[in-house]
């Protein structure tokens, strides 16, 4: 059996001062379709590049792959009227052969594939034309696992609105897990031959490839999406040749062929070595032969049965050419695609059984938590979930009114297991946040029980029921139990003396559970008010700013030190925060500001998705001195630009503290949330705090 392994944790530290009126922070810390941004995403939710070791990538490679034809894979899908395309993409495509070829599963039953609707339907608001990014689904499959078709149902069936009942399909569906996600750069002969590689063998020998997938335009037209001519191989077929502009749209890679060609400046030949863009190098993008062979989810009706080629060199080209021209001439979001490292043996050792009735779903969040001393009524550790958490729109629990309010589900609380000591008794909580402005949302948390998996199967059941939902605030119910676990020991008593300077390398020794063991670092935080005055627009402006290039440079004079790394730049984005890479966030299809604040290395004063990028509203400046460096913010809402202003700002200092200071905020009337915090992106450090209003701020 799979033990869940804590992480040791080795000491950094930083201060942060919030400059203002304080506010809470956790203690863990419609219709628009959002388009893809630029983003570095070698770190989309700071996901590594794929590790190639020495002598790993062939340089001789079979001229044609297709991973379709395998029986890991689930078929092609419909994604009909619904907005379900990242879901189709990320999971049901490469997340279910992936694991399936760990299992050595048919992909052709419902029993192996993975539904769509499952992770999009928390996260859509309810709306059928609202997109959710895969990055999203990815963290609840890592999280908390998903449930099978045979399990969920079809997807049709799920609608926008509906959400899975019945614990025992939870608890099967944490045994699916996503242990890791992979970043592949396409834009170079490099990453061709990698991608190439991983879906040939995966890198390492395997008897079968793997997949990947990536975002781009879902503009198909005749400029786009060639026919391939009699006489050249796959004759007839669709070969798009570039993407437009705007990565709305997700698809899945499943092989290649080198023979596919399309005579892309007219002369009558098929090159790979000549300049036919005209930019005076010769690169991928010049490329008139070979093609990835992608699979959409527009049904088998579409296409060549669901299927198209794409040129090696679309996928290479830039996303943001500059040109601002709606012409197809444009590659995938990020330059990259991305691969999937299922955990196919995964066992949860410790879950909830949660029976809850409340009418509109949006207004709670539930959290578990765990606290050692049995006689604590309230916990010592709190757990958030990526699910059911203030998400699914104004519905009942089930998401249709004709199946009432009432939901029964699971939630793997494993992780809360590094907090207990095996063999003794220990108090395990659930809570229910509800934050009801009009007070019309009621509810009752019906049944609750935990079940202990790590031997014989346990049940600690909360002795009270029929628990109403406290208005406006948390209603927590608990029971005691006592789960024997392999906890894992660290053996290490000490770790040498640190040298500045040098490179420092020490292996620690740990033993239980069930190695290989993961560590992480944290780095403590000193949170205090100060009464620093608001700043004036001052200093550099900072432009330009526009829906694709939503960030901005800044150049420190001194080296900045954050979670253990020291950085002498900066990227300044228009949604409100600041960030160490040039990243282009925010995430496609946002729909969870403080779960992207999170998963990125960034620091936010007030963050918020609907800020406007419009370049006649937003003013943004940088005033540095080698005391300090202001990031000064004014900012409107989308469609408000005349009405809205938002004054904030972000002040660093050279030993590693960092202000956020708040102007006037004059959004009357609107309900906006101001997503603040900061992220090391590593999933162990960061803060978040996100419980008021723009307005509270000023």
């Amino acid at each position: 059996m799979k033990k869940q392994i804590p992480g040791i944790l080795v000491i950094l530290f930083f201060t942060l001062h919030a400059t203002g009126q304080q506010k809470p922070v956790t203690e863990n810390g419609g219709y628009y379709p959002r388009t893809m941004r630029l983003y570095d995403s070698v770190q989309a939710t700071r996901i590594p590049p794929l590790k190639i070791l020495p002598g790993q990538l062939k340089s001789t490679l079979p001229p044609y792959v297709n991973n379709a034809e395998n029986q890991y894979f689930p078929g092609i899908f419909d994604q009909h009227m619904f907005f379900t395309c990242q879901q189709y993409a990320g999971v049901s495509y490469p997340f279910a052969y992936e694991i399936n070829r760990l299992r050595n599963a048919p992909g052709n039953t419902d029993g192996n594939r993975y539904p769509a609707h499952y992770t999009w339907t928390f996260m859509n608001d309810g709306d059928q034309y609202k997109g959710v990014s895969y990055f999203y689904s990815w963290e609840v499959i890592r999280e908390q696992g998903i449930p099978d078709l045979a399990d969920f149902g079809p997807d049709t069936m799920a609608g926008n609105t509906g959400w899975m009942t019945g614990y025992d399909k939870y608890y099967r569906g944490m045994h699916n897990r996503l242990r890791q996600v992979f970043s592949i750069p396409v834009n170079t002969e490099e990453g061709l031959l990698t991608l190439k590689n991983w879906l040939y063998d995966h890198l390492d020998g395997s008897p079968a490839g793997g997949v990947a997938c990536y975002s781009a335009s879902a503009g198909f037209t005749a400029q786009s999406m060639k026919i391939i001519p009699a006489g050249l191989p796959e004759e007839g077929k669709n070969l798009l040749i570039a993407f437009y502009p705007d990565a709305t749209h997700g698809m899945t890679i499943v092989g290649y062929n080198d023979s596919v060609r399309y005579d892309l400046n007219g002369d009558g030949r098929f090159t790979n070595d000549l300049d036919i863009n005209g930019d005076g190098i010769v690169d991928l993008k010049d490329h008139e032969i070979g093609a990835y062979l992608i699979a959409n989810s527009y049904g088998s009706w579409w296409g060549d049965q669901g299927f198209f080629y794409a040129m090696y060199r679309a996928l290479a080209l830039d996303y943001d050419n500059g040109s601002g021209n709606w012409i197809p001439d444009y590659g995938v979001w990020n330059h990259c695609v991305y691969v999937l490292e299922p955990d196919s043996d995964y066992e949860p050792l410790l879950t909830a059984k949660v029976n809850l009735d409340y009418n509109y779903r949006d207004r709670i969040r539930i959290r578990a938590g765990i606290s050692t001393d049995t006689a604590q009524q309230i916990p010592q550790h709190v757990g958030e979930f990526p699910v059911f958490a203030f998400q699914g729109g104004p519905y009942p629990m089930t998401g249709f009114d004709s199946s009432g309010s009432r939901l029964e589900f699971g939630l793997d609380l494993t992780p809360l297991l590094s907090y207990a000591e095996p063999g003794k008794l220990s108090r395990l909580f659930l809570t229910v946040e509800e934050r009801d402005s009009d007070n019309s949302g009621h509810g009752t948390l019906n049944n609750l029980s935990f079940l202990d998996y790590s031997g014989a199967t346990k049940e600690f059941v909360c002795p009270r029921t029929g628990i109403p939902v406290v208005n406006n605030g948390t209603t927590f119910a608990s029971a005691t139990g006592t789960v024997n676990f392999d906890k894992v020991q660290v053996q290490t008593a000490s770790l040498p003396a640190f040298s500045p300077g040098q490179a420092y390398d020490f292996t620690l020794q740990a033993s239980g559970g069930t190695p290989p063991y993961s560590w992480s670092l944290v780095t403590p935080v000193t949170k205090m008010q100060t009464d620093s005055a608001f700043p004036a627009g001052s200093g550099q402006v900072l432009h330009p700013f526009s829906l694709y290039i939503p960030y901005a440079k800044v150049a420190l004079p001194f080296s900045f030190p954050f979670n253990g790394m020291k950085y002498d730049t900066l990227w300044v984005n228009a949604y409100g925060f600041i960030s160490f890479d040039p990243q282009m966030l925010p995430y496609p299809y946002t729909t969870d500001e403080e779960g992207m604040i999170r998963s990125n290395k960034v620091i936010s004063p007030a963050f918020n998705i609907n800020f406007s990028v419009d370049p006649q509203a937003t003013r943004i400046w940088a005033a540095t001195s080698p005391s300090a460096v202001t990031i000064r913010w004014k900012l409107p809402l989308t469609g408000y630009e005349n009405f809205s202003e938002n004054n904030f700002a972000l002040r660093l200092h050279p030993d590693g503290t960092f202000e956020f200071l708040y102007g006037p905020m004059t959004d009357e009337g609107f309900t906006c949330t101001a997503h603040s915090g900061f992220s090391a992106g590593d999933g162990s450090n960061w803060q978040t705090w996100t419980d008021w209003d723009l307005t509270e701020l000023a």
